[in-house]
Parts: structure tokens; sequence; C-alpha cells
């Protein structure tokens, strides 16, 4: 994604005229990457095979959603009012843990999460990401992403 966005980032998502600004969101992304990842791979299993440890599996994802919770309680999106990298590389991983235990999550302290959720599922980049397709098969037509 960073490549891409070096290259062409007419969104901004990169936050170029703030200097730290790269560095911050590489830095949540790995935490993201490397820390929320592992755990939330651990709460889907624990939910999954009905594990007894749902709930402290669920915790070890905490801290990191909590960090996101406080970030949006301050602006719109995770680095600022305005999208960034980091909403999109985060987003796959936040929409599962809010999937794990939805009754949980509707009612758990993430507010802010939430909305932020919400609007991306209402953005219609998001609809295009999740459009289902059918298996290719070489005998069918090329696909081409991008192009309608």
């Amino acid at each position: 994604m960073l490549w891409a966005l070096k290259q062409n980032d007419p969104n901004n998502l990169l936050y170029k005229h703030e200097p730290d600004a790269i560095k911050n969101m590489l830095a949540l992304t790995s935490c993201n990457d490397n820390e929320f990842v592992d755990a939330l791979k651990k709460y889907k299993a624990a939910a999954r095979y009905h594990d007894n440890n749902v709930e402290s599996a669920r915790r070890q994802c905490e801290p990191f959603i909590n960090d996101i919770e406080a970030r949006l309680t301050k602006h719109h999106y995770i680095m600022g009012d305005s999208l960034s990298l980091v909403d999109y590389a985060t987003l796959p991983f936040i929409r599962q843990f809010s999937r794990v235990d939805r009754k949980w999550f509707t009612q758990a302290p993430y507010p802010k999460l939430r909305c932020w959720l919400e609007k991306h599922y209402q953005d219609p980049i998001f609809a295009k990401a999740m459009t289902k397709y059918s298996q290719w098969l070489d005998s069918n037509a090329v696909v081409i992403f991008g192009r309608e």
C-alpha cells in the first residue's frame, strides 16, 4: 500500500504535509500487524471452538482497540479528520474483531469505533472491495479491476 501511495496519492492518505505522519502511520500499522492480528486470531479461534478463554482472548485485543477508540474520540478518522493509510490498513482486522461476537460488540464501550466502521460500510469503495466474484477459470472472460 505504501509503495502505491508514494507513486500516486490523490486523496493524501499519507498526510504528506505532516512531517511525522508516515512514521506514526507505520508504527500503528506495525502494531496492528504484529500484535493485534495475533491476538485477533486467538480470539476468533476461542470463539469458534467455544473455548472457555474467549473473554481473555478478547481482552488481549483490547489495548489496540482502546487506542483506536481514543484516537477516534479526537478525530473523525484514526490519524486525523481525513482518511489515511491506517484507516484502510486496519479496517479488515477491526471489522473481523467486531464480528466475532456481534452482540457483545454492539454493547462494548466503543461508540466511535462503531461509527467509524459504519462510515466505511456506507462508503462505495467498501462496497466495491467487498464484491463477490465467482471462482475465475481459464475459460472465463478477463476481469480487470478498476474498470467498469
